[in-house]
């Protein structure tokens, strides 16, 4: 298809959420907990955990749909939740400023992690189980020991909350995302930034000499659409109000209807105008 491409953006986001991909695909029903080879396989595989406003976190059997265990301990918000690559142990991010580690089969707490100065809100395994990482709002990420429960290391280098870590598939590298709208790249070795991945793809666009406008006002929703050669209409939403009552709630369509083609067109003309 011909034509000019022109972006309109409603705000930079940042980076929330943190997959590392592998050439191996196997399949999970909960994060990090493994495909076990005893009798205790179809155990392993039915857990799920949660964590909650409630101050609480939940072990629930996938299968029934029943929860199985509440565990409690936190004295805010549960913000993240995490097996170890074994399955025995779990871990817990919260407002209250804490990590904690619990027994999966006793379902006790077995550590509780204090250091950083606001909000936990991610917290990650590496692949061995050995080290824990986590992010908070006090703009740093922390290592810990999860044999001792003792901080190792402390990163720093966001300018920002940091929202969420990610170990590589080999434990050699972290990866966060945060409100400074970068990623960052870690050695878990030595604890120094490897590498800063900045921008959006506002920035990307601009490089490529492709026009790009913004809307740089304090509040708004996310309503994104494409006008492909004036025939094509590519519309998206994200609705926050509703986010926030039942969780993400996205959908895109395409349509070649020209009344709406044509209604589109002329709302993006008006915003191109209005954001000089």
């Amino acid at each position: 298809m011909g034509g000019r491409v022109r972006v309109y953006d409603k705000d930079g986001s940042s980076a929330w959420g943190l997959v590392w991909e592998t050439s191996e695909l196997r399949p999970k029903w909960a994060p990090g907990c493994p495909a076990a080879e005893d009798e205790n396989e179809d155990e392993g595989l039915r857990q799920l955990a949660s964590g909650s406003n409630d101050k609480t976190l939940r072990l629930w059997d996938t299968a029934t749909g029943q929860c199985r265990a509440t565990l409690e301990g936190h004295t805010d918000w549960v913000n993240s939740v995490a097996f170890s690559p074994d399955g025995r142990q779990l871990a817990s991010g919260s407002d209250d400023k804490t990590l904690r580690l619990w027994d999966a089969a006793t379902r006790q707490c077995t550590s509780t992690m204090g250091g950083h100065t606001d909000v936990v809100t991610s917290v990650a395994f590496s692949p061995d189980g050995r080290q824990l990482a986590s992010g908070s709002n006090d703009k740093t990420l922390r290592l810990w020991d999860t044999a001792t429960g003792q901080c190792t290391a402390t990163l720093e280098g966001h300018t920002d909350w940091v929202k969420s870590v990610a170990f590589s598939p080999d434990g050699r590298q972290l990866a966060s995302g945060s409100d400074d709208k970068t990623l960052r790249l870690w050695d878990t070795a030595t604890g120094q930034c490897t590498a800063t991945l900045e921008g959006s793809d506002i920035k990307k666009f601009r490089q490529a000499g492709i026009p790009v406008r913004q809307d740089s006002t304090a509040a708004h929703m996310h309503h994104k659409f494409a006008i492909i050669d004036g025939q094509l209409l590519m519309n998206g939403s994200f609705n926050w109000t509703r986010q926030a009552v039942t969780g993400n709630n996205e959908n895109v369509t395409v349509q070649a209807d020209v009344m709406l083609v044509e209604s589109f067109q002329a709302q993006f003309e008006k915003l191109w105008a209005q954001f000089k």
